[in-house]
């Protein structure tokens, strides 16, 4: 099995990305006492065993092209873009079916420029 187990964020401004992350996807953030990582978060899906982690780390810069894409999983792609415009991201994408009817997709960028996606099943 291949799950994702960490997923790092370049941020220039933690108490941002705390917020924005908190706000629209309800991810436990909170300071990290190593040097090297200010913020960590734990997504938490129900299960005492299976969650993802990362943190955010602090960068001077964040790089123009984001080398990874993240798709995040929500119930309802319109509304999740909604207040992801609400609370300082911007749509990259609306929501889309993928071919093959096999869910849908949207696109956003985070307040620093991170590129991620959105997926549902529905």
């Amino acid at each position: 099995m291949h799950n994702i187990v960490h997923i790092q964020i370049l941020v220039t401004d933690l108490q941002v990305a705390m917020d924005f992350y908190h706000k629209i996807f309800n991810w436990k953030v909170y300071i990290s006492p190593d040097a090297d990582y200010l913020a960590v978060f734990e997504i938490d899906n129900g299960s005492d065993s299976d969650f993802v982690g990362g943190g955010f780390r602090l960068a001077k810069g964040i790089p123009k092209e984001t080398p990874i894409l993240l798709y995040i999983y929500t119930y309802d792609i319109s509304a999740t873009l909604d207040k992801i415009a609400q609370n300082g991201g911007k749509i990259v994408s609306a929501k889309s079916s993928l071919p093959g009817n096999h869910g849908f997709v949207g696109m956003f960028s985070d307040p620093f420029g991170n590129v991620l996606g959105l997926f549902s099943q529905d």
